[in-house]
C-alpha cells in the first residue's frame, strides 16, 4: 500500500487576523509561499481519521475533539495536555486563561466553571462558580462571548 503525502496549508498571522493559507507542496520552501524569518504562522493538516470523540463546535464549524478525561477551555498558549486555546474565537478577550472544563466519567460528561470572571452558561441557564453540570449532547455552552455547542461521540 503506497502512502499518499498529506498537504498541509500555513496561515500567516497578522495580529488577530489571520490571512489566507497556502498549500505547502512537497519540496516547497516557506521562502516560495512568501514566509519570511519572524513571521507567526499557525499549521493546519487535512482530517485524517477523527476518533469517535465528544467535540465541541463553533458558529463557524471549527471543531475540539475532547480526548483526554479533563480538557481545560481557555485562552492563551496551552496549559497543559488536554487544554483547548479559544484565543481565535475570543475576539473581545472574555474567556479567562483557564475558564471550565469538560469532564469524561463513566456516566457521562460534565462542563464546570472554574470559578471564571465571565461564567460558564449552558442553554441560557448560568452555572455557579465553581459548579457542573452533565451534559447530554446538543448543548450550547458559552464561554463569555464564546458559544460551542456540545457534542457526544458519533
Amino acid at each position: 500500500q503506497t502512502k499518499q503525502p498529506i498537504h498541509y496549508v500555513l496561515h500567516r498571522l497578522e495580529g488577530e487576523q489571520q490571512t489566507p493559507g497556502s498549500a505547502l507542496q512537497p519540496g516547497m520552501t516557506l521562502e516560495q509561499l512568501g514566509i519570511s524569518n519572524g513571521d507567526e504562522l499557525w499549521l493546519r493538516a487535512p482530517e485524517l481519521e477523527t476518533p469517535r470523540t465528544a467535540y465541541l463546535e463553533s458558529a463557524s464549524g471549527e471543531r475540539f475533539n475532547i480526548v483526554y478525561r479533563n480538557a481545560t477551555l481557555g485562552r492563551g498558549r496551552a496549559h497543559g495536555v488536554g487544554d483547548i486555546d479559544l484565543t481565535r474565537l475570543d475576539i473581545n478577550a472574555t474567556v479567562s486563561r483557564q475558564h471550565a472544563q469538560i469532564l469524561q466519567r463513566e456516566e457521562g460528561y460534565y462542563v464546570r466553571d472554574l470559578k471564571s470572571i465571565n461564567g460558564v452558561v449552558v442553554d441560557g441557564v448560568a452555572l455557579p462558580s465553581g459548579g457542573r453540570i452533565k451534559l447530554e449532547g446538543g448543548e450550547t455552552i458559552e464561554l463569555g462571548d464564546v458559544k460551542l455547542v456540545f457534542h457526544l461521540p458519533e
